[in-house]
Formats: C-alpha cells, structure tokens, sequence
C-alpha cells in the first residue's frame, strides 16, 4: 500500500513500444542498476571484496572519480591515475561496467592556494573555502584550461578500459547552486563581450534593454557592471544566459577532451534535480545522453516526475536516460516505514523511460562530508536499506519508453526568465505551471512527451501541445504551432 499512491497514475494511454535505447540496444530489456563509490575513501584492500559484493547484490555499474580532482592530480602538472587502473582492472576482471566522472566540480587544495582566480567571488570579494562544491568559476580562463586538461589526462590514461561505458562531465552542473552566481571581474568582462556580440552597439543595447527608463542609459560598455541592478529582472536574465552559455562550452570542451582519446565515448552529466537555471536542452544535446539525479522525499515527487518526463526528450528527440543518483532512502524520516517510497519511486522512473538506475552510494562516510545512509553503513554490516536495494534489483523491472499522443512544449528560455523573476533557486513560475500540468495530465493516465522549443521541433504524431507560461518563442516555433493548430491540432 505505500507505494501504491506514487504508481495508481502512471498508466500511460496507448501501448508501450519497443524502441532503441540511448545506447542502441532494445529498450524492452530490464533495467540496469548500479551505484556511486568513492575507492579513494577506502583501504585497496577492501576494493575487489567491494566489487564482489555489488556484484552479488545484482548491481553491474559503479560510478567514480567524482571530486576526486586532489588524488589525481596532488599537485600541479603531476597525475597520479595508478589507483584507478587498478580499480578498472578489478571491475573488468568482475565484468562490472563503469561510470567515469570528470572531478572539476570540487577544486584541488594546490588550485585554492595558487589560483584563487579559479574560484566563484562576490563583489565584496568574498570566496568559498576549500571543500566547497561547485565553487569554480566558470569564466576563469585559468580554472578551463586546468578542467580541460584533467579531463583529457584521465581519458588518455583510461581508454584502454572497455569497462567504461559513459563518462560524466562534472556534477549536477548548477549556474547558483553551492555558492550563488560569481560576480568576479573575469565574469563581468565575458559578460560584457557577450554583450558586445550580441547587440553589437551600445545603442543597440540600450533599446533592447529599455535604458531610457529610471534614467539608466549606458554611455559605453564599461557603465555595465555586476550585480545587476535590483529591480531590472530582464537584465540579470541576460546575466544568467551568459553563465549558462560560459557553463555548456566548460562541458563541451570536457566532452571533446574526452573524446579526444575515446572516440564514441557516451557523455553525459547527472543533472540535479531541479533546471539548474542552464539551457538543459542545449546541453544533453550536446552531450548526447542525458541523465538527471532523484532523492525520495514526498514535497519532490511532483517534481521529479516532470523531470524524468523531461529528461527522456532533453537530446530533442524521445530516448531513455539514466537516473545516475537516488538515495536508498527516504528524506522523510518521520513517517512510519519511510524507506518503503524507494521502491515506487524507482519503478516510477523506469516508467518514465530510465533504463539505469543508480544508487547513492556503495557504503556511508565515515566523517567529513554527508553521511546520510548508503546501501552500507560504514561499517560494511548489512542491514535494512541493503535488503531494499536487494528487493527492488530481484525485481528486475523492464523499462520501456511511453507513448502517448500529447505534448508539452519546453522552453528553457522561458524557464530562467521566471526563475529569475521569482528570485527562486528552485521554483519560478515556468517550471511550478509545468510540475502542475504534468501532474494533471498523469493523473489521467498519461505520460506526456517533453518537446523542445527549437526551430526542429517537430509536432507531427501529437493532438494536443502544451504551451505553458512561454514569455520566449522563437518566430519559428509559432509558425509551427500555426500550422499545427491549422492541420487539427489542439
């Protein structure tokens, strides 16, 4: 019965097709599950007896090398990749396929000392302290070239592992998150190039930016400075845009990197989850695969069925994507038997589309970061939450992507300009009108598609599109709806 209320609205209208996967294989297959561990937390010897433990427990992916950035590279120019070579020769002996993560989201403590410059800043000139996660600036030149060469360093050191299957850019990429927007005097001088190509003038900026009113006509480029003024939200919309746009090229120079020496190699990032106030759609489309992170807690539900849903149409077509964290928990500690929600909310997610699901993480911290539970308790003994996991991957459900003839249009212009002018890290008023629409149409048994708002967007196959709080179309997504209300669409 308690997991009975996350799944009596899931029957998708329409039947369930058997289509390919993200990775080409045939999508009606059971889901994969895996989980995130951290071997440099723990003795070597302790790792083939780990890897044989997941195994065991029906798990057949690890997740690793996330924040890992101070191992691998203790000090400046040198790499010490010997302890993960030995792990990936454990995994490939265990058959246990692997996910690499890329490190930049926590800095070395040799970075915090020599390049301070690398990390986010106010005006005031405060700076997060060492241990801080997603603390990096993102318009420091210094900081890309040293996450541009870590990545291409691990994919060099790596590729000759066939154990890894993807690789993650960063982790849970977020413009505020951590520690708020960086408002240092790199960002301000990108933000002020971008500007200059795309107005081109000063004059141009001015019109666009309605200066003329409270007296705010800029002379020159240099009357443009960070933070952007309180009360001119559609300034500071402009602002987030280019953090945005200084965010998807870190990741694409990560995925060429990459790339680089593992040709074909799948790239992704865990998105969190909520948007993160990036463009998420340019992003997976970049990247090729998506993948979004989930936490059980009752006030999250709504929301994450929107962003699974999302999740399964971000590379601008309808594919399966992996929830790359969920905790083997419930956040909700107070209700009688909590953890029990895991299991509807996995299977709910697999409803969804997602074809691997993985577990955050092997075994708790000891000390000195998050210790919520694990699959293990620190100590290894196996307790309540092993004997859910184990439950939910006997299980082996199947995914299979829905289908059904309604869709929601996703603008992710338009979800930053309300994030912004609600002055909310998590809900504007898009994505609130989003979560509620999806939940109501769920709740009559159907799982829309997500669509992008793109000048490929294709309607074909729908009789109802949803256009939700959309305060940015381009002319030639209208164009289309036109011609799609035209043809008989709603």
């Amino acid at each position: 019965m308690r997991a009975m209320k996350y799944l009596k609205t899931l029957v998708c209208a329409g039947a369930l097709l058997a289509v390919a996967t993200a990775l080409g294989a045939d999508a009606r297959r059971p889901v994969r599950f895996g989980c995130a561990y951290y071997p440099e937390a723990w003795p070597k010897e302790n790792w083939s007896k780990d890897i044989a433990e997941m195994k065991k427990l029906g798990l057949s992916i690890i997740r690793v090398g996330e924040f890992n950035w101070g191992n691998f590279e203790p000090e400046e120019g040198h790499f010490e990749f010997s302890d993960y070579v030995e792990l990936l020769r454990i995994c490939e002996t265990n058959g246990m396929d692997v996910m690499m993560c890329t490190p930049t989201a926590t800095l070395p403590l040799w970075m915090h000392r020599k390049y301070p410059e690398c990390e986010k800043s106010r005006r005031d000139g405060w700076r997060p302290g060492l241990g801080d996660r997603q603390s990096r600036c993102p318009s420091s030149g210094k900081f890309r070239f040293f996450s541009k060469r870590i990545a291409e360093r691990m994919a060099e050191a790596f590729r000759r592992f066939s154990c890894i299957k993807w690789w993650q850019i960063d982790n849970e990429l977020h413009i505020v998150a951590g520690t708020g927007l960086c408002e240092c005097h790199e960002c301000e001088r990108g933000f002020r190039q971008w500007l200059k190509e795309r107005y081109g003038t000063v004059d141009a900026l001015n019109k666009a930016w309605n200066s003329a009113f409270w007296s705010s006509r800029f002379s020159s480029w240099d009357d443009v400075v960070l933070p952007i003024q309180k009360g001119r939200e559609p300034w500071m919309t402009e602002y987030v845009r280019y953090q945005s746009d200084v965010y998807l090229a870190f990741a694409r120079e990560q995925r060429d990197a990459i790339r680089r020496f593992v040709l074909g190699a799948v790239v992704t990032s865990n998105g969190s989850e909520m948007s993160g106030w990036l463009r998420l759609d340019t992003l997976y489309r970049d990247l090729g695969y998506a993948a979004t992170d989930t936490y059980v807690r009752d006030i999250y539900y709504d929301r994450s069925r929107w962003m699974w849903g999302l999740s399964r149409g971000l590379t601008g077509r309808q594919r399966p994507f992996m929830v790359a964290e969920i905790g083997p928990f419930s956040w909700d500690a107070e209700k009688e038997d909590a953890d029990g929600d895991l299991d509807g909310w996995v299977d709910d997610a697999v409803r969804h589309g997602a074809e691997s699901v993985l577990f955050f993480r092997w075994r708790q911290s000891v000390n000195g970061e998050q210790t919520h539970p694990a699959i293990l308790p620190w100590s290894g003994r196996k307790g309540r939450v092993y004997e859910r996991v184990r439950r939910i991957v006997a299980r082996r459900p199947v995914v299979s992507l829905p289908t059904c003839d309604v869709a929601i249009l996703h603008s992710n212009e338009s979800d930053q300009d309300t994030l912004v002018r609600g002055g909310n890290i998590q809900f504007g008023q898009y994505e609130t009108t989003s979560i509620l629409l999806n939940k109501a149409l769920e709740a009559r048994g159907l799982l829309p598609d997500y669509l992008i708002s793109s000048e490929d967007v294709d309607f074909s196959g729908y009789k109802t599109v949803f256009v939700p709080v959309n305060t940015m179309v381009p002319k030639s997504v209208v164009q289309k709806l036109h011609e799609f209300v035209r043809g008989g669409g709603q």
